[in-house]
């Protein structure tokens, strides 16, 4: 239900941030489909372990399964890199920190079958994994030990698919995608 903006001041690391919220009405289709991206995490069946993946403790979190795969096309893509994409090495890193191995495995795989992108994953805390053992990974993995895993669409890649993003982004974050 809509009320009225509520106006906050929070401080964090001896910094003043102000916000104001609100809340809206919304339409049953958009709520389906929130409803399939978060769950409840007070209510924990998806096998999630927020703590023990670095995030808090919220009530609700995302979530990447293969239904995913249904709604996502170039708009959502697009998206994506707009707000959490950066460049890097003239492709693209898209930040995927708050999802655990599996999904951004789920998340790659969508890629390459919708879009023929062959990418790349890194993680923050342990760079390169190049010439890692698979059971020194494992055991990283198991231990949450790899730090947070990004999804990297080389440069070669992303030329494929360029053309394609620039109707659907804003022109403010072609920079983005090393567009001019």
């Amino acid at each position: 239900m809509s009320g009225l903006p509520k106006y906050q001041i929070n401080s964090l690391m001896g910094k003043t941030f102000y916000s104001l919220t609100i809340s809206t009405r919304s339409l049953k289709c958009i709520t389906n489909l929130v409803n399939k991206l978060f769950f409840n995490n007070l209510n924990n069946s998806s096998g999630h372990n927020a703590e023990a993946s670095g995030i808090q403790a919220e009530k609700y979190i995302k979530s990447i399964n293969e239904e995913l795969y249904h709604y996502f096309d170039i708009v959502v893509l697009a998206h994506m890199i707009m707000g959490d994409g950066s460049m890097k090495n003239k492709g693209v890193t898209i930040c995927t920190d708050c999802f655990n191995y599996k999904e951004v495995v789920i998340l790659m795989n969508i890629l390459k079958i919708k879009f023929d992108l062959n990418c790349t994953m890194h993680f923050e805390k342990h760079k390169p994994l190049n010439g890692l053992k698979l059971t020194k990974f494992t055991k990283l993995m198991k231990q949450n030990k790899l730090g947070n895993s990004r999804i990297y669409i080389p440069q070669s890649e992303l030329m494929k698919i360029k053309s394609t993003l620039i109707p659907f982004m804003c022109s403010h974050f072609y920079y983005k995608i090393n567009y001019k």
